[in-house]
């Protein structure tokens, strides 16, 4: 049965907005590995089967937008994005394989050293930075969202963990996740210039933001101070005080809900927050406030 010129058009515009909207993949992880040393950061994940690649030529396509990489700690807030650019991004000719590899070795834009999407293969993510502290005595869960245009690979590993102490973080076999942790919206990034073997960031490709967690605990609750190298300037600003202050608070005890002591800068307008066991408030326009792991309240894509 033929199609009329009419209908057919109705078709692709269907298939045009369908490919026009976010498609969240949720991938269970092979590996995680995160190792932060005084003069070299690195992470690598792997996962294998469920990898779907981006579509050539549509929004989703790494080679014409670029990509993301997002690593996230859900039970400090903390968050990191390095961006990659489209230019370091190929594809084989039959749009089966994405590789990025960085161009850039150094300096800010080289945070991500390579990644591979294979079609129903393997996906691999390689890179020179974390973003994130790495400092807690342990992190428990970490998450990481890569992001092509309106794609996102999502994994989050906390249940197989084999070691988890400052500096180092190796997880193996993470079951996918049931939600796409989405970027936290409210607070201003932190823009640097850093030598070699610090965290590095840069106005133009990285961002990363530690917002405050509030934690409630029915016995005693002990927060610590916030600690920070040489190198980096930290400003920590309790919600909704908009003026940056530098403090450092030391150990109290508390048998009610006490806000983690964290480093964070805010920007005015953000009121998306617990209002007793729930997140609410108001977010920019296209966001809605949500709880993230029931210990976070953040501003996601709708």
């Amino acid at each position: 049965m033929r199609l009329r010129p009419a209908c057919l058009a109705a078709v692709l515009i269907v298939a045009v907005l369908g490919l026009a909207r976010a498609t969240d993949v949720h991938l269970a992880g092979n590996k995680l590995v995160l190792q932060k040393k005084p003069a070299s950061e690195r992470l690598v994940l792997v996962a294998r089967g469920g990898v779907i690649a981006p579509l050539p030529g549509s929004t989703e396509d790494p080679t014409l937008v670029g990509g993301e990489l997002q690593i996230g700690n859900p039970g400090t807030g903390e968050q990191a994005r390095f961006a990659t650019s489209a230019r370091d991004w190929s594809v084989n000719a039959l749009g089966t394989i994405f590789r990025f590899r960085n161009h850039l070795e150094t300096g800010p834009g080289s945070e991500v050293r390579s990644i591979l999407i294979r079609n129903r293969g393997r996906l691999k993510i390689s890179t020179r930075a974390l973003g994130i502290t790495l400092d807690e005595q342990a992190q428990q869960a970490l998450s990481v969202v890569m992001r092509t245009g309106t794609r996102r690979y999502c994994f989050l590993f906390g249940g197989r963990i084999g070691k988890d102490k400052p500096g180092r973080f190796v997880a193996h076999k993470a079951p996918a996740p049931s939600a796409c942790p989405g970027p936290i919206v409210g607070a201003s990034t932190t823009s640097t210039s850093r030598p070699p073997g610090t965290h590095p960031t840069s106005t133009s490709v990285t961002s990363s933001t530690r917002p405050t967690t509030p934690t409630t605990s029915s016995t005693t609750a002990t927060v610590n101070p916030t600690t920070s190298t040489s190198t980096s300037t930290t400003s920590s600003t309790p919600k909704p005080t908009v003026s940056t202050t530098s403090s450092t608070h030391p150990p109290t005890t508390s048998s009610t809900k006490v806000p983690t002591t964290t480093t964070t800068t805010t920007t005015a307008g953000d009121s998306c927050g617990f209002r007793g066991n729930s997140c609410k408030g108001t977010c920019p326009p296209g966001r809605r406030c949500v709880s993230l792991f029931g210990r976070v309240c953040a501003c996601v894509l709708r």
